[in-house]
C-alpha cells in the first residue's frame, strides 16, 4: 500500500476495511498528508478493480479540525462515533456508547430467555446465559472493558436482574444461581488477549518485555506513561498494573 503510506500517516487493514490516521496539529500540512492518503486508497481501489463504498466512509476527530476530507470528490462525513469491527468508538475513548449498546443487547437476550422457557431448573438458564449473553459481554472486551463506576453498574445490573428472575422463577435462593461476575469475565478476556499476543510474538508491540527470575517469568511495562485516566484504563496500562495474575501462565525462552 505504497499509495497510502506517507510521512506521519499510518494505516490498518482488516478484511475489506481500512483505517488511515495521523496526528494533526494546527498546521494544515498533516491534514494534507491525510487527504493524500485517502486519495491513495482511491487510486489503489481503481487500479485493482475494487469499488469503495463512500457512504460507509467516515472521519472521526479527537480534537477540533476545520479541514474537510474528500473521497472521489465527495465530502466524507464527520461523525462523533463509529462502529468499527463491532465496537462503537468515540473520540474520547470512553466507550460509554458501546457499553450502553452491550447492556441493552444483553438485557434483550435475557428477556427472550425468560419469555421462551418455563423450565424450573436454574442450571438450564445459567447455561443459556453462558452461551447467549456472555459472548456479547466479552466480545472485544479487552478493548472497551469498563473502568467508570456508572458503566460497571450498568452491566452488573443486567446480570443481577437475570439472577433475580431465575431465582424467583425456579424458587431457589439467589446464591445458588452461579453466574460469573462481569469483573471476572473482563479479567479473563485480558488474559486471553495477552496470551494471543504472546503466542503471535506481538507482545513487544504493546509492552516493553523483560525477563525476570520470579514465578511470572516476564515483566511487562507500558511503552509510555499514560497521559490521563482514560488512557490509563486501556488494555496495555490495565494489564501492566495487574501483571502478577495475567503474566503467570507465560514462559518466555530466549535463544542463546
Amino acid at each position: 500500500m505504497i499509495l497510502v503510506r506517507s510521512r506521519g500517516v499510518e494505516f490498518r487493514l482488516f478484511a475489506d476495511d481500512i483505517k488511515t490516521y495521523c496526528e494533526v496539529s494546527d498546521s494544515l500540512e498533516e491534514s494534507s498528508l491525510l487527504q493524500r492518503a485517502s486519495d491513495g486508497v482511491l487510486r489503489w481501489s481503481q487500479e485493482n478493480g475494487v469499488e469503495l463504498s463512500v457512504p460507509k466512509c467516515a472521519v472521526i476527530k479527537t480534537k477540533a479540525d476545520p479541514v474537510v476530507y474528500q473521497l472521489a470528490d465527495i465530502i466524507i462525513p464527520e461523525v462523533t462515533s463509529i462502529r468499527d469491527l463491532g465496537v462503537t468508538v468515540t473520540p474520547d475513548l470512553k466507550f460509554r456508547k458501546h457499553i450502553i449498546q452491550v447492556a441493552t443487547s444483553a438485557a434483550t437476550i435475557c428477556n427472550l430467555i425468560h419469555r421462551c422457557f418455563t423450565i424450573r431448573r436454574p442450571d438450564f438458564y445459567v447455561n443459556l446465559y453462558l452461551t447467549l449473553v456472555v459472548p456479547r459481554i466479552t466480545y472485544c472486551a479487552s478493548v472497551w472493558a469498563p473502568s467508570l463506576l456508572c458503566d460497571i453498574k450498568l452491566l452488573d445490573a443486567v446480570r443481577d436482574k437475570f439472577i433475580r428472575r431465575v431465582a424467583d422463577h425456579c424458587d431457589v435462593p439467589r446464591s445458588t444461581v452461579t453466574v460469573p461476575a462481569n469483573k471476572d469475565l473482563f479479567e479473563d478476556a485480558d488474559c486471553r488477549a495477552l496470551r494471543r499476543l504472546s503466542v503471535s510474538d506481538d507482545l513487544d508491540k504493546f509492552f516493553n518485555v523483560s525477563i525476570n527470575t520470579r514465578r511470572s517469568g516476564i515483566h511487562l511495562k507500558t511503552k509510555c506513561v499514560a497521559p490521563d485516566n482514560v488512557v490509563n484504563n486501556l488494555f496495555s496500562w490495565r494489564v501492566a498494573r495487574s501483571k502478577p495474575t495475567l503474566t503467570r501462565p507465560f514462559i518466555v525462552n530466549k535463544a542463546t
